[in-house]
């Protein structure tokens, strides 16, 4: 039943469940039995059936065999639970008021009491109880200091913040929130090793971070929020910046490596596979064609016998064939397990990494010594000629910072996350239509038009926030022209890298162009790019730059020229991988050191020159990953609640690019072409 259970075949479960108790019953041990009976009703629970679930329960409880244990704890705790949330608020009191006097008289709940006192709290909440919910958790909190558990305490303390919310004491919700967000950054996320580790930690401490920002926004202290809007989504980016590979893991890194090549080659024979058994099952039907038509004529002929054991001989070969291409699911499942090793593989590198990385931080003041910036800071670096308009988007409202070189606005937007899903995905179903416009409009209307009036600049710096990282801004249109018409727009992933591109773009005392294009991926036909390398001969032309075409764009002639280059534009198909966005990739040519995909781990761990002041990726997926239109709805990258999109671009950015110029979706090549002239030019 256990194992049922864990594979959440939770009526399977039931049923054994079942057939053990009666076997307990049998042999007339009651305290295994009235466990049992706990089972069942837990399970009932999962399975949606509380009415069931609270019979069990309480027949556990009436039996009596569970008398001075945790189980009748729990089981108590499981009633009180029960009733609370199906609104029964003065039975769930009830079993509470029986609970409660158990914690003190039990010797082994001591050990499980910070959960405990914190099921109580929770069902205080569910009862609208906020007052008891404060205390029982300032309990829990009590005992965590003798445990040392950081990240249980900042989710208590952000609880208490939200239950003084409830109560209207926004001082005492203010300062239990700031609580929880320095455990979290200070103790939790900064003893963490790893990057993805941190981001991780990142996006569970976004809920308290979006709850205190809320918070501040109805304390009219928008300045404050934008700070903490600020702190929340930079940390990550600044501490992404400047990744190198570790010359003590080169055992790893060649793992890393053959690791890479086991997984493209499980993709190449996955894509054979699926082209390949149409084919089959097409020929196969033609030959039991044939030979019907043979066997209908029922006359002995030499020829025909001949043709009928060519026929059938063929049919062998191709049912073999046909067996061989039914292995895609077990090679779905090596590749998934591929995947896994791979991800083990690069977190073994990180941590071997960990001192060079350290010492890396201590040299490099422009990329990494940078603070998170606060509103005043950011009024400071921008130009008199230029808005920063930073949005972040909530369950249910949308908030968007407004600052100038003299004035701070803020704006609530009454609009949902859901709202803006789903004019985005109207937006994708018509695009390639006329109505296109409309739809463009309508995204004008819901995101751009309620803080219209505070844009007062020609140059306009956006920072996207969650789902807003997939709008074409510069798109947008007000009925009259479109939004690039009016304004010169740049996006950015957080407003305190403004510090970094400034000193990026103060240091630049070149103009070298690396171009590299290649417009054919061997074995996949769909990734070709029409008129390429015609594109990238053109931009070449106009800065008398050196340019790599075909065969001669390598994957290792790129990682060894494009440390020397400030301006850099690659014309190549790109492809981003959901399931592990660090294989992302750029199509280049293979040669004997590389394979020619250069995918966004080892972009990560370039160390581009402190003049890069731009990389053009002149492809398709180069930017956001394919947004695969399904019949109802869009498939989006996975954007984290800590705001961490792992792509090219940001790994670029990682990288030490102070710009990136990319494609947001698929687009012609004509156009892309025609554009990228008229851009450099």
């Amino acid at each position: 039943a256990q194992s049922y259970s864990n594979l959440d075949k939770e009526d399977k479960a039931l049923k054994y469940y079942k057939q053990a108790l009666l076997l307990w019953q049998e042999a007339e041990n009651k305290v295994q039995a009235a466990e049992s009976l706990a089972d069942i009703g837990r399970t009932y629970k999962l399975l949606g059936d509380d009415e069931s679930a609270g019979v069990f329960f309480k027949e556990a409880l009436d039996s009596g065999d569970l008398k001075g244990t945790y189980l009748e704890v729990d089981i108590t705790l499981q009633l009180a639970t029960l009733y609370a949330e199906t609104g029964n608020k003065s039975e769930a009191i009830k079993y509470l008021e029986k609970v409660l006097p158990l914690n003190e008289t039990i010797p082994e709940i001591s050990h499980f009491k910070p959960v405990l006192l914190g099921r109580v709290a929770l069902i205080y909440r569910a009862v609208g109880d906020y007052q008891k919910v404060v205390t029982y958790l300032k309990q829990q909190l009590n005992i965590y200091p003798k445990i040392g558990e950081d990240a249980d305490k900042a989710d208590v303390l952000s609880d208490i913040g939200y239950s003084y919310e409830q109560l209207g004491d926004f001082n005492q919700a203010k300062d239990a929130y700031m609580q929880s967000i320095d455990i979290w950054e200070e103790k939790v996320r900064a003893s963490s090793q790893l990057d993805d580790i941190r981001a991780m930690i990142s996006e569970k401490a976004a809920e308290t971070y979006e709850e205190a920002i809320l918070l501040l926004m109805k304390m009219k202290e928008p300045k404050e929020a934008f700070n903490l809007v600020e702190h929340a989504r930079a940390r990550s980016l600044l501490e992404q910046v400047g990744r190198i590979e570790s010359p003590n893991a080169s055992n790893l890194m060649q793992e890393e490596k053959n690791k890479r090549t086991e997984i493209h080659d499980i993709e190449t024979k996955l894509r054979e596979i699926r082209k390949l058994a149409p084919k089959i099952k097409e020929r196969l039907s033609e030959i039991r064609t044939e030979l019907d038509t043979i066997k209908a004529k029922g006359e002995i002929n030499p020829l025909l016998t001949q043709q009928h054991e060519n026929l059938v001989a063929e049919k062998i070969k191709l049912l073999a064939e046909l067996e061989e291409t039914a292995s895609e699911k077990r090679m779905k499942e090596q590749l998934m397990k591929s995947y896994v090793e791979y991800e083990a593989l690069l977190t073994q590198i990180k941590l071997a990494n960990e001192k060079r990385q350290s010492e890396d931080l201590q040299k490099n003041d422009t990329l990494q010594k940078t603070n998170v910036s606060s509103w005043d800071t950011v009024q400071q670096m921008l130009a008199p000629d230029v808005t920063l308009l930073e949005y972040y988007v909530t369950p249910e409202q949308v908030l968007a910072f407004i600052i100038n070189r003299d004035e701070f606005n803020a704006v609530q937007i009454e609009l949902s996350e859901s709202d803006l899903k789903d004019a985005l995905m109207e937006l994708f179903r018509v695009l390639k239509g006329k109505d296109s416009v409309i739809k463009f409009q309508r995204l004008h209307q819901l995101i751009f038009q309620p803080v219209y009036q505070y844009i007062k600049t020609n140059k306009l710096y956006i920072v996207p926030h969650g789902i807003l990282h997939y709008f074409p801004f510069s798109a947008l249109h007000d009925g009259k022209q479109y939004l690039i018409e009016e304004h010169t727009i740049a996006n950015l992933p957080s407003a305190s890298v403004l510090p970094i591109i400034q000193k990026m773009r103060d240091k630049a005392t070149q103009n070298k162009m690396l171009v590299f294009c290649n417009s054919e991926v061997k074995g996949r036909p769909d990734f070709s790019i029409i008129n390429a390398c015609a594109q990238a001969q053109e931009v070449a032309k106009l800065f008398n730059a050196e340019i790599f075409q075909e065969e001669s764009a390598t994957e290792t002639l790129f990682k060894r020229q494009a440390v020397s280059a400030n301006l850099i534009h690659i014309v190549a198909h790109g492809e981003f991988k959901r399931d592990t966005p660090l294989l992302s990739r750029m199509y280049l040519s293979k040669d004997s050191d590389n394979d020619g995909m250069l995918e966004t781990s080892e972009i990560f761990n370039l160390r581009l020159s402190p003049d890069t002041q731009l990389v053009t990726l002149s492809g398709c997926e180069t930017n956001l990953p394919d947004m695969t239109q399904k019949k109802d709805s869009l498939e989006f990258n996975v954007v984290s609640k800590g705001d961490e999109i792992v792509g090219l671009s940001r790994a670029f950015i990682s990288a030490g690019a102070s710009s990136i110029l990319s494609t947001l979706w698929r687009i012609d090549d004509t156009s892309t072409e025609k554009f990228m002239l008229t851009f450099y030019s």
